[in-house]
């Protein structure tokens, strides 16, 4: 059950079929994104009728979603849409990243003078939307309640921007009945800047396990494939990393403690680089300067990075503490039993940190990382290894997180 009715053209009875009036939870988000969707599907199944999401636009189901980060225009290769009731408030518009900070909300007021939420469930606050849907939710009575990913040490700010920025969300958060939080950090900060432990719900950070249907000879057969492809044996050791070459990124960190090791020994190992940005080329440059042995798979779609993490042996995430606020390729390789190395300016080194194949390494520590590399290279692969505990992290963790605040008195179907 789905629409994709563009508000501004006005409503109609069939943009929310067989809802509940008043609606129990109207969900506000920017756009449809891999890593919420779910989420959002899994409440409107537990709970049918009751859910309903309101996206400011479509950009990234339509193939506009114009990211600097990748140098390309996006969709995303997974159903972002299905199973839950939906609507656009503007569709099939070029709306880049940074447009997005125009998303005014006009038509705001009309959804939420139809449905009638009893709760309003923001997935931000950075634009203008979101404040309409504050105020015009209040003045309907309903509940407003934030999940975002906003946490204090993302970022490095002088004394005065902190200062101004703790007003500003001391501020918003008197708006609000409560909020879930993602994580740890996310947790301080709403605590730091006012909001009650007993109005903070728990509802972590996670991605849709792909891999938990599949066999164990699957797996290996996914990994043979393409262990195959890049010419590697089972000595080699395989590092991946994926995401956008952005500096906030850091991947040539990897190559920094790389060429740490003895030429020699840089022959045991494979750097593969998923994804693309401009720094690609110097990446380039770099591996083959000190012959460090480097695949770039080019941009890859959430269905073709499973068997990347398979291949893998251990992921690397050396982010800059430029905004870093969590690392969900983090959770995405821990489901396919890779070992992980990552830096502490990454939000989830205080969730995972300590786990037995988790190693965490200084930022911008080319010789920390070496040695998290090294560590971690010594444990045989295992797919499964993290499963037990990567539990706490899945979607229907955090479905359930929000449902036990927003649903106490609806059953479950």
């Amino acid at each position: 059950m789905s629409t994709t009715e563009n508000a501004s053209s006005g409503l109609s009875e069939s943009a929310a079929p067989a809802l509940a009036k008043p609606l129990p939870l109207l969900i506000i988000d920017s756009h449809p994104i891999q890593y919420k969707a779910p989420v959002y599907r899994q409440l409107s199944e537990s709970y049918p009728g009751k859910v309903f999401v309101l996206y400011g636009c479509d950009a990234s189901v339509s193939g506009q979603l114009a990211d600097p980060g990748f140098g390309e225009k996006l969709a995303w290769g997974v159903q972002l849409l299905e199973g839950y009731p939906h609507a656009f408030l503007k569709s099939g518009e070029d709306v880049s990243l940074g447009q997005f900070r125009a998303l005014k909300g006009e038509g705001i007021g009309q959804w939420i003078a139809k449905l009638k939420p009893q709760n309003v469930l923001l997935s931000q606050c950075n634009y203008q939307m979101d404040f309409r849907a504050i105020l015009t939710a209040k003045r309907h009575g309903a509940k407003v309640w934030i999940r975002h990913e906003t946490q204090d040490e993302a970022f490095v700010r002088t004394p005065l921007k902190s200062c101004f920025r703790g007003l500003y969300y001391r501020f918003l958060y008197k708006m609000i009945a409560g909020a879930f939080a993602c994580g740890k950090a996310n947790e301080r900060h709403l605590l730091k800047h006012g909001v009650a432990a007993a109005d903070i719900g728990s509802a972590p950070y996670c991605v849709p396990d792909v891999l938990r249907e599949l066999s164990c000879q699957k797996k290996e057969a996914e990994r043979a494939r393409l262990r195959k492809r890049w010419a590697v044996g089972a000595e080699t050791n395989v590092l991946l990393f994926s995401g956008k070459f952005i500096p906030k990124k850091n991947p040539d960190l990897i190559l920094e403690a790389l060429k740490l090791l003895p030429v020699k020994e840089r022959r045991e190992w494979l750097v593969v680089f998923a994804g693309s940005g401009p720094m690609e080329a110097a990446l380039r440059a770099m591996s083959q300067q000190h012959e460090i042995r480097a695949e770039f798979t080019g941009f890859l779609n959430q269905a073709d990075l499973p068997a990347h993490y398979l291949a893998a042996d251990i992921m690397v995430l050396p982010s800059r503490r430029m905004g870093e606020t969590w690392g969900l390729v983090v959770n995405e390789a821990l489901q396919a039993g890779c070992a992980v190395a990552l830096s502490d300016a990454v939000g989830s080194h205080e969730e995972f940190g300590d786990w037995e194949r988790v190693a965490v390494f200084g930022n911008e520590d080319a010789a920390g990382l070496k040695e998290a590399i090294v560590q971690l290279a010594r444990h045989p692969r295992d797919f499964d290894w993290a499963r037990p505990a990567i539990e706490a992290y899945s979607v229907a963790s955090a479905a359930a997180g929000i449902a036990e605040r927003i649903f106490p008195d609806h059953k479950r179907e």
